[in-house]
């Protein structure tokens, strides 16, 4: 029985292993401005419980996908900032009407 469970511990450590450096992968590509694999990304399914000794690791990537958000978000207001100053002016109508004078004679 021992080494059943040993094997399945094993496995958990291998798929939590493979997630986690996934998770990684995205966040650190994500915070150099590289959003393809986050195109479609979805938690993988089916895993065992996460064992205790990567929750270390895990709570270190949450806190870098933090950081990344942050920096998109200081990003996004710079970018509104910028947006607003490249608008265009309204014009809105004139009160008086035109006036033309001829200049030929």
């Amino acid at each position: 029985m021992a080494d059943t469970t040993s094997t399945i511990s094993r496995s958990a450590d291998q798929l939590w292993l493979a997630a986690l450096d996934h998770l990684e992968s995205c966040v650190d590509l994500a915070g150099r401005g590289d959003f393809d694999l986050l195109d479609g990304w979805m938690a993988p399914a089916g895993l065992p419980a996460m064992p205790a000794s990567m929750a270390p690791r895990a709570a270190g990537i949450a806190a870098r996908q933090l950081e990344v958000l942050q920096q998109m978000r200081e990003q996004q207001v710079a970018i509104v900032s910028e947006m607003r100053t490249l608008r265009r002016p309204r014009f809105g109508t004139a009160d008086a009407p035109s006036v033309y004078i001829d200049q030929s004679a």
